[in-house]
């Protein structure tokens, strides 16, 4: 799975945050992918649209 990331991301992991605090899936927008990971949206920048697959049902919205 990792990989994967990687390649969507084009290597930028800087935007990558290990979340192991279920609250960061409860503050952001998040959802679980085919494999159980959840993955959340934390910061976005300027004119960026979403990264979420239309295929995931978001597990929690942007509260800010």
């Amino acid at each position: 799975m990792f990989l994967k990331i990687r390649k969507i991301l084009n290597n930028d992991l800087d935007r990558v945050i290990p979340g192991h605090e279920p609250k960061l899936f409860e503050r952001h927008v998040s959802w679980q992918t085919e494999s159980g990971n959840c993955v959340a949206e934390v910061n976005l920048g300027a004119g960026e649209g979403p990264r979420r697959p239309s295929e995931f049902q978001a597990l929690a919205s942007a509260t800010s």
